[in-house]
């Protein structure tokens, strides 16, 4: 059985302290966003309702993790997450220019 630690496409630190940080991390494995991506395909809206904590909570994290995915399936969740998401954090966040620099360089 393969743990989380064991992905190879991962963003996430050795140690985790608190509930908070290690829920933060889950977001940062590549491997496994994208898997839940391509499952929303079979259970749409119970799958949106789990990227509700990130797009609150981590929204810069979710942004560079799924730019950096590429699911065979799952399209019109990244669809609604995006046009959620993408804008209000440009609006609202004055370090969005490093995470367009990040997301161009992702998509080269």
């Amino acid at each position: 059985m393969l743990g989380l630690s064991e992905l190879p496409n991962k963003r996430i630190q050795k140690s985790v302290k608190d509930c908070n940080a290690l829920t933060k991390q889950i977001w940062g494995y590549i491997d496994l966003v994208q898997l839940v991506v391509e499952v929303s395909d079979y259970n749409y809206l119970e799958i949106r309702e789990l990227f509700d904590i990130p797009m609150n909570k981590y929204p810069e994290l979710l942004i560079q993790t799924l730019a950096e995915i590429r699911p065979s399936r799952g399209q019109p969740l990244l669809d609604e997450i995006f046009s959620q998401i993408f804008p209000a954090y440009l609006h609202n966040h004055s370090n969005n220019i490093r995470l367009l620099e990040n997301l161009w360089e992702a998509n080269q």
